[in-house]
């Protein structure tokens, strides 16, 4: 049905107050903008509080234009920097964050925010995928997430300081990731790590399969938050991935190993003195001499380590609801789907079940 008038009588007057009428209101004040609302008043009142409701809106769409034209990527993104290193981020968020917007500020350029459409994003993650990283790889889906999650927070950050009107435009543009890692290293490839790691990498690789700590935790790492005598390591919250204090107690083997840097270094502040890009070369150097460098296609991570933690607990028995407090997970289900795939200890006994009832040894013999 075409509308001849801005607004008209409803045919549904139920529950309308005695004197009083329901109205439609259908128009278009402002180009490519239509007004719809419904309005129950008295006949006398209706062309004023239609008068009104156009004025509002042609007033809240002037100033959505106003605000979409007034400010460029440019001018809010370093706006958006500083308040974001003012959340008290840890160091590798801050860094995280810096790196997307440089990212983002080479693709869009110095644009209006308010051209800033959806598909560009799709455009940018295009762009993304086919830049090259360290060693001759392929930007994963992951890291492509964590730059939309960054753009996603600058948007709401706009939307929440009226400098962008309209829809976050990064909201659900996350790729569905495949996290699925099977890298469970058998004894010969963990000594062979253990023998061919040295110095202060060495001890990287104790923390990351002993104690299952991020490779940014593991630089971070702090004396005061090593206690020896309980033979533990408290995390602050402000240094953890999901936000949330964590302990983790520590094996034997990594309590002495930890126990002899700190002699060695008794008024250290850090457990490594490492950069971080230091770190990544070593690193570099250390796969580059290892057997295994790549299995079934994929190449071991640094962070392979700490899922082999998470598996190595798991078949040794420890509860998952254990593994992913230790690992610091938001919920048991990370932990069961990405770092502790397979069954538990008694998962041999479990399966060996099946020969009572399969019947493998009656088999007819010729």
């Amino acid at each position: 049905m075409s509308i001849d008038r801005p607004y008209y009588r409803s045919q549904n007057q139920n529950g309308v107050p005695k004197g009083k009428v329901r109205y439609n209101i259908d128009c278009c004040p402002v180009e490519y903008k239509r007004l719809r609302k419904t309005v129950v008043c008295l006949p006398s009142r209706i062309d004023g509080v239609y008068r009104e409701l156009i004025e509002e809106f042609r007033r809240q769409h002037q100033i959505d234009i106003e605000i979409s034209q007034g400010h460029t990527f440019f001018q809010i993104s370093d706006e958006f920097l500083k308040w974001y290193r003012a959340l008290n981020r840890s160091k590798a968020q801050n860094e995280q964050a810096q790196k997307s917007i440089a990212l983002f500020r080479e693709f869009f350029a110095d644009i209006p925010l308010d051209e800033i459409k959806r598909t560009m994003i799709d455009d940018f993650i295009v762009w993304r995928r086919h830049q090259k990283i360290r060693g001759g790889g392929v930007v994963s889906d992951g890291t492509i997430n964590h730059d939309i999650a960054i753009l996603s927070k600058f948007f709401s950050y706009c939307i929440e300081r009226e400098h962008y009107a309209g829809a976050n435009p990064a909201f659900g543009k996350k790729l569905k990731e495949r996290n699925h890692r099977t890298f469970i290293l058998n004894k010969g490839q963990l000594l062979e790590l253990l023998n061919k790691a040295e110095g202060q990498l060495y001890t990287a690789v104790i923390l990351a399969l002993g104690a299952g700590l991020r490779r940014g935790e593991i630089l971070g790492l702090e004396w005061d938050e090593v206690d020896l005598e309980r033979g533990e390591i408290r995390l602050d919250p402000q240094r953890t991935k999901s936000r949330k204090a964590r302990t983790i107690p520590l094996s034997a083997f990594v309590r002495e190993h930890l126990a002899h840097l700190r002699e060695l270094d008794p008024f250290g502040k850090r457990v490594l003195n490492i950069r971080r890009d230091k770190f990544r070369c070593d690193w570099e150097r250390l796969r580059s001499r290892l057997s295994f460098r790549e299995i079934h296609g994929l190449q071991l991570r640094f962070h392979d380590l700490r899922r082999h933690f998470g598996q190595g607990l798991r078949t040794a028995g420890v509860n998952l609801g254990d593994i992913s407090a230790f690992l610091g997970h938001s919920s048991v289900a990370i932990t069961e789907s990405r770092y502790a795939m397979y069954g538990g200890a008694d998962g041999w006994e479990k399966v060996g079940k099946i020969d009572n009832i399969i019947p493998f040894r009656e088999k007819k013999t010729s």
